[in-house]
């Protein structure tokens, strides 16, 4: 016959006392490992989840850098800037240069800008930001409504970063091809009016 185990507890200045472990059931022994151990893993998740709810505030903070302002001629530019026109059919359209009615996307380098214009495309080609019109005469858009679709429209995006990133080389090489072509054709039209201006009596 096998001996339960058992252990010594000093309790002084009473002596010692021998305690058997046959008392203890399997099921003491999963309370007693739960009991010991749920400080720890309370503490471990606790600190997991914690962590984890901060990475995802820190992911939208990160997703709303960019600064969107009013255009005015008094604030200084940067290299890397995008435009919106904020007044009119199409607000929303990006532009190349500065208009008085327009709003400044501030990006960081020309990374973002790219990914911003071709955010701000896709949205105005949709028709995206007409919801958002006030105007009786002339419609337009508020810069809080704009910011909000705009900022919403990158969260989104941030979920699928790696394809968005692929579509935006694509959608800039298109781009590129479409100025070369529109170039070209401007300059097929002023090949005909000389064919055909030099005919002509002065």
């Amino acid at each position: 016959m096998v001996a339960s185990p058992s252990f010594f507890v000093a309790l002084p200045p009473f002596g010692t006392y021998s305690v058997s472990f046959c008392f203890f059931s399997h099921a003491t022994y999963k309370t007693a490992f739960f009991f010991l151990f749920f400080p720890f893993f309370s503490f471990f998740f606790s600190k997991y989840f914690s962590q984890a709810k901060r990475s995802k505030i820190l992911n939208t903070d990160i997703m709303k850098t960019p600064k969107i302002y009013t255009y005015s001629q008094k604030n200084a530019t940067t290299a890397f800037e995008l435009y919106a026109l904020s007044k009119g059919l199409n607000s929303g359209k990006p532009l190349g240069k500065p208009c008085p009615n327009c709003f400044v996307i501030s990006c960081r380098n020309a990374e973002e800008l790219d990914q911003y214009h071709t955010l701000l495309f896709g949205l105005w080609k949709a028709k995206s930001f007409h919801q958002y019109f006030v105007g009786s005469v002339i419609p337009f858009i508020r810069i809080g409504d704009f910011k909000n679709l705009f900022f919403e429209q990158m969260a989104h995006l941030q979920e699928k970063q790696k394809a968005y990133q692929k579509d935006v080389k694509k959608f800039k090489a298109l781009e590129q091809n479409e100025r070369a072509m529109y170039e070209q054709l401007l300059l097929i039209s002023e090949l005909k009016r000389i064919y055909i201006s030099r005919h002509l009596k002065r």
